[in-house]
C-alpha cells in the first residue's frame, strides 16, 4: 500500500514542481497579465505541500513497515501539512470555480443587455415611422 501512495505521491511532487518551472520560466511573457493565473499558483503550491507531505510518510513506510509513527505528536506533525495543502488546494479550486461561473454570468448578462436594448431601439424605430 505505502508504494501505491509513493508512486502517487512522486508524481504529483514531480508535475507540481516541473509546472511551476513553467509558470517561472514564462512569468513575464505571458502569465503575469492572465487574472486566474493566481489560483492555479495557489493550487501549485498546495499541491506540492500536499504531496510532499505524502512523500515523507510513504518512503519510511515502504522501507520499514511504518514503526516510527507510533506517538501523537509525529502523527499531528504529519497531518498538518497535509491538511494545510488539502484545504488549500480545495479553497484554490473553488475561488477559481467561483471566478470561473463569474465570468461566464457577466457574459450572459451583458448579453441579454444589448439583446434588450436592440429591442427598445427596434420599438422606438418602428413607433416613429
Amino acid at each position: 500500500m505505502a508504494a501505491f501512495i509513493l508512486f502517487f505521491a512522486l508524481s504529483g511532487l514531480l508535475s507540481n514542481i516541473l509546472l511551476l518551472y513553467v509558470f517561472v520560466l514564462h512569468w513575464r511573457n505571458f502569465f503575469k497579465s492572465q487574472l486566474f493565473t493566481f489560483f492555479v499558483l495557489n493550487m501549485i503550491i498546495a499541491g506540492i505541500i500536499y504531496s510532499a507531505t505524502n512523500l515523507w510518510a510513504s518512503v519510511p513506510c515502504t522501507i520499514n513497515k511504518c514503526m516510527f509513527i507510533s506517538s501523537d505528536s509525529m502523527m499531528i506533525a504529519m497531518t498538518t501539512p497535509n491538511t494545510v495543502g488539502h484545504w488549500g488546494y480545495l479553497l484554490s479550486s473553488a475561488a477559481l470555480t467561483i471566478y470561473r461561473f463569474g465570468i461566464y454570468v457577466s457574459k450572459t448578462f451583458d448579453g441579454r443587455k444589448r439583446l434588450i436594448k436592440v429591442f427598445i431601439n427596434k420599438k422606438q424605430s418602428i413607433t416613429k415611422l
